[in-house]
């Protein structure tokens, strides 16, 4: 211990080193641990035991920092985050449009997402809805482009992009254009949008003008390929966007033909890149065969959550109480922009309907309204000309509109991730949003135990009825959230915390490591009445601490509890 209060622990093969009794606890206020990258694991957990059962956490006052030694250089710059854009190494012309777009400083996802990027490896990005995933593609495959000096060949017969970029519905793919259009802006690179329900010609002729960044949603753009007018043969970046959605039942297909062409750079000779705010365990693992092996799972948030800028409330409701239920609601919002979803088209059509008779202005989007139909509602939606929007799952999904104050589900949807992205739609980069559903025990009681995992997450109120709907199902003896439709961690490791508490059985349920600053701890946890705490984490999740145990734990409880120690040890990703 030196004068000044302050210690430093280093570790050898995996094991602490420093006798603890040496440790001067009433003076010891600041203290470093030093883990080498091979055996941070072991090196964390001897440390954390010692830490329990030594007494530090007697220690008033006492600040643990946890350097990582021993990476190589590659890794250095990968973890090299930048705070700022202009740390970000962007071109002049680039940062230039980035300051135009209002954008002060890189969200989380973006500080991780655009060294890793940049870095050339292949990325798997999970993290809440809202938190700016789409720049934090766009701004690292630009700024390369831009680098390269790639110059688009206008009215070429084939056009070979750089980067194509696939979303799964027109409108998404649409803002994510106007997205690389604007950071574009006044360079050599040109971003070009396909997608269906407009003229196939007058996107040819788009197509035709030069093209290096595509984006599109999977017919269209497979149908361009088809004619003869895409090439793939220089594609440096494929992106995916929703990519658990781009890998369902639905889109895979698709996605196996786009990158089953003869032309089509394997997944060794081009980077991959997959963005959502979800991503089952089925899904990551499909998502393999279109990743390097080495790919990076980058997880920022309570993922797999939502986010918890989102008031979410609950309304006990039977079926045919709904509509009135809503238009009480709506009549206390007034103007404020409300997004309502339902499950099918009809009924989208009949609650706009309805509403409207009751004069509340009103429109409705949905995959059977003509395109220019849809695009005349969301203008219609953003301008404030009809706030209210009744929408299908269409628009559950990346669509970023400003100031949507509130988001309703008239209906809940089947699953759990799709409630996650449709309350999305509000409380977006750091705004305050509110969320309500109409809960009916009669057709939404198999949602009832995962919502009040994703409550129990963001840190909300659980309803008393909803919980016991949640325990009173038929097999309710235990709470496993971590069913196959629910997984947002990295699916080649063991990783997870659960907490189980004595009292009502309840599971908190998150990912413990991922390549995150130390600085994104989240509340401390409540654990008065735990018994038991299961901890599990590899060697390559432990590339620094976005769940740091020690600092999370109210450490007055910590002689109230049972430590059982599981590591999952495996070769490191990098």
């Amino acid at each position: 211990t030196k004068q000044n209060g302050e210690a430093q622990i280093t570790t050898h093969k995996g094991r602490v080193v420093v006798p603890y009794e040496q440790v001067i606890l009433t003076q010891l206020k600041k203290l470093t641990v030093l883990l080498q990258v091979t055996t941070a694991c072991r090196s964390f957990f001897s440390f954390l035991v010692c830490f329990i059962c030594n007494g530090l956490s007697k220690a008033s006052r006492l600040q643990i920092t946890f350097q990582l030694c021993g990476f190589s250089q590659s890794i250095k710059s990968i973890l090299r985050s930048p705070s700022t854009f202009d740390e970000a190494a962007l071109c002049e012309s680039l940062r230039k449009n980035v300051n135009k777009s209002g954008y002060v400083k890189p969200t989380p996802v973006q500080k991780h997402g655009i060294p890793i990027i940049s870095a050339g490896r292949d990325l798997m990005a999970c993290a809440q809805t809202g938190s700016g995933k789409t720049a934090a593609f766009l701004l690292p495959i630009l700024q390369q482009l831009m680098a390269d000096g790639v110059a688009a060949s206008s009215f070429s017969e084939l056009q070979e992009p750089e980067a194509i970029i696939v979303a799964p519905t027109r409108e998404l793919i649409n803002q994510i254009y106007l997205e690389a259009r604007k950071f574009a802006y006044g360079t050599c690179v040109r971003p070009v949008v396909v997608y269906g329900g407009v003229s196939t010609g007058h996107q040819i002729r788009d197509i035709l003008r030069g093209c290096n960044v595509l984006c599109g949603t999977p017919g269209r753009l497979l149908d361009m390929i088809g004619r003869g007018k895409v090439g793939l043969s220089k594609l440096q970046y494929l992106v995916l966007d929703e990519a658990d959605r781009m890998l369902d039942m639905g889109f895979e297909p698709d996605m196996r033909r786009l990158v089953g062409f003869p032309e089509m750079p394997s997944k060794e000779n081009r980077q991959t890149l997959m963005f959502s705010a979800t991503y089952p365990e089925d899904i990551q693992r499909m998502a393999a065969d279109f990743l390097k092996t080495d790919y990076l799972f980058l997880a920022v948030g309570v993922v797999g959550g939502a986010c918890s800028d989102v008031e979410q409330t609950f309304i006990q409701v039977t079926k045919f109480s709904k509509r009135e239920q809503l238009l009480d609601f709506l009549r206390t919002t007034g103007t404020e922009r409300t997004m309502v979803f339902v499950e099918t088209k009809r009924q989208a059509d009949f609650i706009a309907t309805y509403l409207c008779q009751e004069k509340v202005l009103t429109t409705s989007i949905h995959g059977d309204r003509e395109q220019r139909e849809r695009e005349q509602a969301l203008a219609d939606f953003r301008s404030g000309k009809c706030p209210v929007l009744v929408a299908t799952s269409v628009a559950a999904r990346g669509l970023d509109i400003q100031d949507v104050q509130h988001v309703v589900n008239f209906d809940l949807p089947n699953n759990i991730d799709d409630y996650v992205h449709r309350i999305g739609r509000t409380g977006r980069c750091g705004n305050i949003g509110k969320a309500v559903s109409f809960y009916d025990p009669e057709a939404d009681g198999q949602l009832a135990r995962s919502l009040v995992t994703i409550l129990s997450k963001a840190q909300q109120e659980v309803p008393s009825w909803l919980e016991e709907s949640a325990f009173s199902g038929p097999g309710a003896t235990g709470f496993n959230p971590s069913r196959k439709g629910f997984a947002s961690t990295d699916s080649r490791k063991v990783t997870g915390l659960t907490i189980l508490s004595y009292s009502c059985l309840f599971c908190f349920f998150s990912p413990l490591w991922t390549i995150c600053d130390l600085s994104l701890a989240v509340r401390p946890l409540t654990v008065s009445k735990v018994k038991v705490l299961t901890m599990q984490c590899n060697i390559s999740y432990f590339i620094g601490l976005y769940y740091n145990p020690i600092n999370c734990i109210k450490t007055d409880h910590l002689n109230k509890m049972f430590y059982l120690i599981q590591v999952a040890y495996s070769y490191i990703i990098f």
